[in-house]
Order: structure tokens, then C-alpha cells, then sequence
């Protein structure tokens, strides 16, 4: 579980915090000077009903904090929505490429479709790109989706490093 809080100052400092930790001290974020969170976390971002809790945990004990929540686009729906609607916060989508065989393949409906709820409700959002992940993605079908992603009107688009 990742959790990143950033300081006034631009002082910027990662830790480590248990579901149960960050749960138990939200309401402390604000009195420690802390205005932005990050919860980038992949079990987090796949279980709705985890998001909302945190979101409604936020909304409720540290309203003051920026919150960046890491979300599959697989759990958003109208529910989950309502709560982000109810917190200082962003969403961080992945836009992912599967692939069938030797093709990589991209359901832009799908995300279209996703990215119209959030447009619809006003949420603070962004995309989460990656590259060469799968063996036959090219530079060509990244641009390809990043066109897409911009078309989405995120309020943001981050990539993902390759790391070697």
C-alpha cells in the first residue's frame, strides 16, 4: 500500500502506510501540515467499495487534503462517482492494452464510455500511460492512444517509465 504525502514547501517525502494506518490517521493529515496524498495502490484501485470507503473517510476527516486516488477504470460507475464528487481529489486511470495473439488491442469505447461519466460529473481526472509493456506494442499504437487519451479531455495524462 503506497501512500505519498506531500509538505508545504515543495518538501516532498514518500512513506509506507497499512490500509488500517492511513485509515486511523486522515484526520491528523491536515494538523501535520499535509495538503496533498497520493493512494496509488493496484488492490485498492480494483475494489470499489475500498475506494468509497476511503473517499467518504476523506470527504469526512480531511477535507483539506488533495487526495490522488489510483482507480481502474473497471470500478467506475455512478457509485463510486458520487463519492469522489464528495472529496478534494483526482483520479488516476490506467489506459490498458491487452493483447489477442500478436495484436495489441485497445477497447476505446470502453474508456470513452468511462470518460464521459467523469467529464458528465465535473471530477478531477487523468489518465495513466504506458509503453512497450506488452511485446508488440509500438511507438505508433502509444500515439495512437495518447491521441485518444486527449480527446477524452483528462485533466491530465501521465506516463509510466520503462524501467530496465
Amino acid at each position: 500500500f503506497l501512500c505519498q504525502y506531500f509538505l508545504l514547501y515543495e518538501q516532498k517525502e514518500e512513506y509506507n502506510f497499512s490500509p488500517d494506518e492511513i485509515e486511523q490517521n486522515i484526520h491528523k493529515l491536515s494538523q501535520l501540515g499535509i495538503t496533498e496524498f497520493s493512494i496509488h495502490d493496484e488492490e485498492i484501485a480494483k475494489n470499489k467499495q475500498k475506494l468509497i470507503k476511503l473517499m467518504k473517510l476523506f470527504a469526512a476527516k480531511g477535507p483539506d487534503v488533495y487526495v490522488s486516488f489510483f482507480v481502474d477504470a473497471n470500478v467506475i460507475d455512478k457509485e463510486l462517482i458520487q463519492a469522489a464528487s464528495q472529496v478534494f481529489c483526482s483520479l488516476d486511470i490506467p489506459l490498458k492494452a491487452s493483447q489477442k495473439g500478436d495484436k495489441v488491442l485497445f477497447d476505446k469505447k470502453f474508456y470513452a464510455k468511462k470518460a464521459a461519466l467523469l467529464n458528465n460529473s465535473a471530477l478531477v481526472f487523468g489518465f495513466v500511460l504506458d509503453y512497450a509493456i506488452l511485446p508488440n506494442d509500438t511507438l505508433k499504437l502509444f500515439l495512437e492512444r495518447l491521441d485518444f487519451a486527449i480527446e477524452q479531455y483528462p485533466n491530465h495524462i501521465l506516463h509510466l517509465p520503462l524501467y530496465n
